[in-house]
């Protein structure tokens, strides 16, 4: 992998209330990705640079919105 980042650790899902509701009175919330080291490959990634983010994850619906929302970004998920 010449000329690429890689990087390995955790992501998490981060839950918003829309905007102006407190979590405790939301009746939805939004999902969004959130971890430094996912955070660094999708910044190389919108540079150019080739992005590799390694994690393990089960094969939930909650692991693959994780792995989805990383490739969306541009970066290429490998997890365990």
């Amino acid at each position: 992998m010449t000329g690429s980042l890689v990087t390995f650790g955790e992501t998490m899902l981060r839950l918003n209330p829309p905007s102006g509701e407190h979590l405790e009175t939301a009746t939805s919330l939004e999902f969004r990705t959130a971890g430094a080291e996912s955070s660094v490959a999708i910044a190389v990634a919108r540079l150019g640079a080739p992005a590799v983010w390694l994690s393990k994850l089960l094969n939930s619906p909650l692991g693959r919105r994780v792995t989805n929302e990383v490739r969306h970004h541009g970066v290429e998920p490998r997890v365990a």
